[in-house]
């Protein structure tokens, strides 16, 4: 009895341990017939197998690109990961690269390597992407092409340009009016010069400088000429007065006090502005004077 019991054990061991080892990982092959190769290969991807190799025939009937054999056949049981290979109507097809990103020469390189050819390529600006990269392709990367199909490139031109307009001699407004105009954005500094208040009286960089859109120009704008301390022209005689006003850049605009006498005995006993006021060069400055004996 024990033996029996022992017996019946090691066949229901075994069994079940057969069972799991022949029912373990198997997948049914699918059905790809009429199907396209991306639709195959996704296909077996989905129950988790592999596409293997691929044959064409050129001189099978019916639509081209399309799976017309395939082994193992549909309906058989293969371990996880096996590759199917299938057999396709008409000419070979081979897949498209990716070549998003990748240099024109390196696109080249692999369309050739692809069997394919080069198709034709149409430039575009891109303020993010290096000039001459592949920003995009057709076909599109992984698709299944006839051999020799062209594949025609969008490459990036880099950031758009602008040539720096003349802008010096014009007004402020007029200048930052022209730099906006362009996509160029105007960045102002001012500095004393013998010039009207206002005008733009020198630019960086030059003009026909060309810069990407939205870079900066600088423009010096004119702040007039610059201030000038009063000299002290008190206990001077009139004349040497006006002189020392004059070399200063400034202008003796009001003479008040006796004007009797001798010009060259007529001395400074006041003046306004006051000496070591900051004044606009060319401001009058009033003198009093009176004639000393």
């Amino acid at each position: 009895m024990g033996k029996r019991l022992g017996c019946a054990f090691m066949c229901v061991v075994f069994l079940m341990f057969f069972v799991a080892a022949c029912g373990a990982g198997d997948t049914a092959v699918p059905d790809v017939f009429g199907r396209t190769i991306e639709r195959a290969e996704v296909d077996f991807e989905s129950v988790g197998l592999k596409l293997g190799s691929v044959r064409y025939d050129a001189n099978a009937p019916g639509a081209t690109g399309r799976v017309i054999d395939q082994r193992p056949d549909a309906g058989l049981l293969v371990r996880d990961g096996r590759r199917i290979s299938i057999v396709i109507s008409g000419p070979e097809m081979v897949r498209v690269p990716y070549l998003r990103g990748e240099g024109r020469s390196s696109a080249r390189s692999q369309i050739s390597a692809a069997k394919l050819s080069r198709g034709p390529v149409t430039r575009v600006n891109d303020n993010f992407a290096p000039e001459g990269e592949v920003l995009n392709q057709d076909p599109p990367a992984g698709r299944w092409v006839p051999k020799g199909t062209q594949v025609s490139l969008t490459l990036s031109d880099g950031p758009e340009t602008a040539n720096v307009p003349g802008v010096t001699g014009l007004q402020e407004r007029d200048a930052r009016g022209f730099l906006y105009d362009v996509g160029l954005r105007p960045w102002v500094t001012d500095e004393y010069a013998n010039r009207a208040e206002g005008y733009v009286i020198q630019q960086y960089p030059r003009t026909r400088t060309e810069l990407e859109l939205g870079e900066t120009v600088e423009i010096v704008v004119s702040a007039g000429p610059p201030p000038v301390s009063v000299p002290d022209v008190r206990g001077l005689s009139e004349r040497n007065a006006k002189n020392e006003l004059e070399d200063a850049g400034l202008e003796v605009s009001f003479i008040e006090g006796n004007d009797e006498g001798k010009r060259s005995e007529r001395y400074v006993y006041s003046q306004v502005p006051y000496p070591g006021a900051v004044v606009p060069e060319g401001t009058g400055v009033a003198l009093r004077i009176r004639v000393f004996e």
